[in-house]
């Protein structure tokens, strides 16, 4: 299955590449600009825009003596949340998982991945879902099901928010 969790800025390049799905976007680019198909023009510009966005997020550094999480906090979050994907994690989970208080993660969490925690986990279980939809033949509510969603139609909701279409739409056109 695809790498779907995107961190975001450190100093240190090999971190970012070890991590980062931008050698993934890259090449997901080259292949819709040399091999077009069905919705290539839609598909490459999304991937300009996610890779625009990591771009600026690695080359942000406005504040650069305000704390951020530590690389070992980052991948202990990223491994969690890869653990309990299907339970929903929140926030608190996260929190109570570094040993931090609610208030300060979710501070040192935004200075870190530019997004809020509730941001970033939307962003990451639709980001899984799609993964989901173009690996396997599971229905869109089995895939909302095993991402921790109650109800299939707020994974649709937050999808189409994320990717521009729906998720039955989007395997079909990523078909």
């Amino acid at each position: 299955m695809r790498g779907s969790v995107h961190l975001s800025p450190w100093e240190d390049a090999q971190m970012i590449r070890s991590i980062w799905n931008t050698p993934d976007i890259v090449e997901s680019l080259h292949d819709e600009f040399t091999v077009p198909g069905k919705f290539s023009e839609e598909r490459f510009r999304a991937l300009l825009v996610s890779l625009s966005v990591e771009t600026s997020r690695c080359l942000d550094e406005t504040h650069p003596d305000e704390p951020r999480l530590s690389r070992s906090q980052a991948h202990e979050l990223i491994d969690y949340f890869r653990q309990h994907i299907n339970q929903r994690p929140t926030p608190a989970d996260f929190a109570r998982e570094l040993r931090l208080s609610p208030a300060y993660f979710a501070r040192v969490f935004k200075r870190t991945f530019k997004l809020s925690p509730r941001q970033w986990l939307v962003a990451q279980r639709v980001r899984h879902g799609a993964d989901l939809l173009m690996d396997t033949n599971l229905d869109v509510s089995e895939i909302a099901y095993r991402l921790g969603y109650d109800e299939p139609r707020l994974f649709t909701r937050q999808f189409r928010m994320y990717m521009g279409t729906t998720p039955s739409l989007y395997r079909i056109r990523q078909g």
